[in-house]
Parts: structure tokens; C-alpha cells; sequence
């Protein structure tokens, strides 16, 4: 009954780690895919917002016309390469009545916030999807304190009705004085084959474990 038992303890962890090797391939055909998709997004001519757009056009080159419609809000902290820091991101009423955030730029601690321009401006950038906050980030405390950056409160912040952001944020490709531009490709690890090829790995050496333990256990009494 206990060789039963292990026996089949055996068999259920070597289809987890399978399964999970199955997982991480599957995973690395979602990547490779997701990365076409940004790429070919990101050779489109450029759309000209004069509305807001909907999530369907994230990773689009895009060029917004419109107004700021209030100062920008600086969201942190956000590090980069060693550095503390923060986003700069400012919400830009278009044509229509609709909006679009900015994300302006990065800047390290001690930078002197953006100048904005009156009147109308024309903003280069990609469109991307906000990033949704996790389990640890604080909620955004409007108009002073943002830890991350969210579309519609930064829009409700600036006095623009509810309802008139677009759910995509726009990378601006040109950042103003003194902040760093934001990447206009995202880095993604793709380090699936790795993970896929470590977990059939360990389901192979699990089967020779086992293998030579039950050899072991069948030998005679005194034999080595």
C-alpha cells in the first residue's frame, strides 16, 4: 500500500512539473504573438486624436491636438536605472470635449516640475494601455499624491467631466524640458523556453529518482 501510495505521489508531481513546462510554452507563443502585435502597431501611419480613443488602438503612433487642461501631477515613486524618481503625466482636453492623459516624462528627485504651453499644442506619442496597480501600490489621494498613474482620476483632477478620458495614455515622444522621454517599446522578458526546458528538467530527474529508488528497493536483503 505505501509503494502505491508513493507511486502515485510520483505520478502526480511529474504531471505538475509537465504541466507547468506545457504552461510556459503556451506562454511564450502569447508573447511572441503579443510582441508582433505591438510591433506592427507601432509601424502604423499615426492616428490624429481630436477624440478620445477607445483600448482598441493601444501601441499606435498618434498625434493628439488639444489643450492642457490643468498642471501636471507627478506620480511616485517610479526609479529608473538606480535613480529615485517619479512620471509626470498631464491631462489634454482634445477637440471634441474628450481627453487623453500625457505621460510627459521621467525625471529624477529634485527636478522642477514641467512647464506646460497655453493655448493649443499638438503632442507626438504611442498610445499604450494604463498599467493597473497592484496588491502593494497606495490608492491615488487626488490632487497631490499619485502613485500611479489613472487615466480617469487625473482627468476628474484636472476639472474635465467624468466619462471624457480615454481608458490609453499617451506616451509623448517628445518630453518637455528636463524630464527623460518615456520607452516606446516595452521591454518583456521572453525567458519562457528557459522556465519550459527547467521544468521537464526536473519532471525527467524526478522519473530517474524514482527509477533507481525502486530498483534499490527491489534488490535481496545484503545486496549492495
Amino acid at each position: 500500500m505505501r509503494r502505491l501510495i508513493a507511486i502515485g505521489g510520483v505520478l502526480a508531481a511529474f504531471a505538475v512539473l509537465v504541466g507547468l513546462g506545457v504552461w510556459q510554452l503556451e506562454r511564450r507563443t502569447w508573447k511572441h504573438e503579443l510582441l508582433q502585435s505591438i510591433d506592427a502597431g507601432l509601424t502604423a501611419p499615426p492616428a490624429s486624436l481630436t477624440s478620445a480613443p477607445g483600448a482598441g488602438s493601444a501601441w499606435r503612433p498618434a498625434t493628439a491636438l488639444g489643450a492642457w487642461a490643468g498642471p501636471p501631477v507627478r506620480i511616485a515613486p517610479i526609479p529608473r536605472n538606480g535613480r529615485a524618481g517619479a512620471d509626470y503625466a498631464a491631462a489634454l482636453r482634445l477637440r471634441d470635449g474628450g481627453a487623453i492623459v500625457v505621460r510627459l516624462g521621467w525625471a529624477a528627485d529634485g527636478t522642477p516640475p514641467p512647464a506646460l504651453a497655453a493655448g493649443p499644442v499638438e503632442v507626438a506619442g504611442v498610445l499604450v494601455a494604463a498599467a493597473e496597480p497592484n496588491a502593494f501600490t497606495p490608492d491615488n489621494r487626488p490632487p497631490n499624491e499619485w502613485f500611479w498613474l489613472e487615466p480617469a482620476a487625473i482627468a476628474a483632477a484636472a476639472g474635465l467631466p467624468p466619462g471624457a478620458a480615454s481608458p490609453l495614455v499617451l506616451n509623448a515622444t517628445k518630453p518637455p524640458a528636463g524630464l527623460d522621454a518615456v520607452p516606446g517599446r516595452p521591454n518583456l522578458p521572453d525567458d519562457h523556453l528557459h522556465y519550459a526546458l527547467t521544468w521537464f528538467g526536473l519532471a525527467a530527474a524526478l522519473l530517474v529518482v524514482a527509477g533507481l529508488l525502486v530498483r534499490r528497493s527491489r534488490r535481496p536483503a545484503g545486496q549492495p
